[in-house]
This record gives structure tokens, sequence and C-alpha cells, in this order.
């Protein structure tokens, strides 16, 4: 199922609509395409707005918020990505039992994409696809209901300036340092290329991958009638504050902690702080 452009709240509530459709067997296993049609803030379901996102300054440019139920660091979405959903019922024969074993299945056709335009591609347990080293693909999942669900994206590019500019930093000198990590750790397949590939032929590869590398057949699909009654009663609670805005700590020394932001598997920057205690 091929939907394009979408806003953030869209894509972040979309496969898990799907997701409650496939567990409710009225809807079958299903690979969802969809990019965002405009940058948005996208933060994991654990954290807390305010210790992440420079919310201001989103607010000044524009940039929704967005709390998506997958665990994870925040980030921030835009074009300059292909994002994939793969839902399946996890009582399939075809759905791994474990996590590790789901991950890398499922990943398969994302290297087998990468690898038709000639990049060294390769999975890196967990959950992250590198180009020569470098992640180019984050992934996450998640159990909804009887059904599994791996969410991820390509990057085609990256504007490091902006991803970094989005998020709250302890320093500017701490965001400098995050900007550098992002450029030392992370690519695209325009850095890679030298050129931005066409969307349109990344997702048929995309496709062909899946084909391939599982022994699939797609049959293309729209949205439901229920997948649509779905998504609309999740977006009537995901757009509201008080889902995006929700503080759940569970303890107070967490407002202490040292800032740190994920790059990629293994790969963390840290503020460094040291403070006496009596």
């Amino acid at each position: 199922m091929d939907v394009g452009a979408v806003d953030g709240y869209v894509m972040t509530n979309l496969y898990e609509a799907v997701g409650i459709a496939v567990s409710e067997g009225v809807s079958p296993n299903t690979l969802i395409l969809n990019h965002p049609e405009s940058p948005f803030a996208n933060v994991g379901y654990h954290q807390e707005v305010e210790r992440e996102i420079d919310v201001d300054y989103c607010r000044s440019q524009g940039i929704p918020i967005v709390r998506r139920s997958i665990g994870g660091g925040a980030i921030l979405d835009g074009p300059w990505e292909q994002d994939y959903f793969v839902i399946i019922r996890r009582d399939d024969p075809e759905c791994p039992a474990s996590v590790p074993d789901f991950y890398q299945k499922f990943l398969k056709p994302i290297v087998y994409a990468l690898k038709s335009y000639g990049l060294k591609a390769e999975f890196r347990p967990l959950n992250d696809v590198l180009v020569s080293g470098k992640k180019i693909s984050g992934n996450g999942a998640i159990g909804i209901e009887n059904s599994s669900v791996l969410a991820g994206d390509i990057l085609l590019d990256f504007p490091v300036d902006l991803m970094v500019r989005v998020l709250k930093v302890p320093s500017e000198k701490f965001r400098g340092k995050i900007a550098k990590s992002m450029q030392e750790w992370l690519t695209s397949m325009k850095n890679e290329l030298g050129h931005t590939p066409e969307r349109e032929e990344v997702k048929e590869r995309i496709v062909e991958g899946f084909e391939k590398e599982l022994g699939i057949k797609f049959e293309r699909g729209e949205l439901t009638g229920r997948e649509k009654e779905l998504l609309e009663k999740l977006l009537n609670e995901r757009r509201s504050e008080s889902w995006i805005f929700r503080k759940k700590l569970s303890h107070e020394r967490l407002y202490s902690a040292p800032k740190c932001t994920k790059i990629r598997g293994g790969v963390y920057v840290c503020e460094g702080m040291h403070k006496a205690e009596k």
C-alpha cells in the first residue's frame, strides 16, 4: 500500500490502525510505503517533549511535534526519507518469534534495495542497516494486539543542521558535537551515490526486495473502511496536547541525568557532568 506524502500524525499512526485491522483478521499482512510531506519532530513513546525538543524553535518555524507509539529517541523526520512499515500477524508462520530474527528477516529486503544501487549495504544487529560502515536506515518494532510491526526508513538525504537544531541541548557546544557525530556515523543515498535517487525507483526496489528475498507477491491495495475508522480514532487522540506533552517520569533523578543523544547502535553523544554529592 503506497500512500505517498502524509503529515506526521498520519505517518506515526497509520501503521497502528492497519496493525489493529490485521490483528482482527479483516486486513491481510501489509507493507505500507509513505514519506513525510514536510518536516516534523518525532518523539519516542517514553520521552518527555520539553527535555528532548526545542519547543519554542519548532513553534516559531511551524514544525509540528508528534509523539509516536514506538519507543526510541527524538528525531526530525522529513521529505528527505523513504519510510516503510511491515505489518504481519504474530501467529503467521512467516513471522519470527524472536525480536532479533524479526529484524533480520524483514530488513533483508532493505539491504537488497540498497545493494541494487551498487552500495555496500549490510544488516547490523539489532536493527540498523549500514552502508560502508555508516547508518543509512533506522528501524523500530512494536507489537499491536496480535500483529507485529517493523517501522523504518531509508535516508535519501539528511539535513544535519536542521536535524540537530530542533533538539533540546544543554549547550551549543553539545549541539555541535551531535552534528559532528551524525556526519561521522550517518550517511544517505545522496552522499553515497552523488545524487538523490528518484523516490519512485527507490520504492520499486524496496518492493522488489521483499518479493525476491521473502518469496512473496504483493497485491496493491488501499485503506479499507475499517482502517480509516481506526486511523481517525487514533488521530483524534494523538493530535491532542495531552498526548503529545504527556509526562510519565518514573523518578525525579531523571531531571539531573546527563544528556545523551543516540546516533546509531552503540554510538552516543553525552554531555559530561560531574557533581559532588554529600
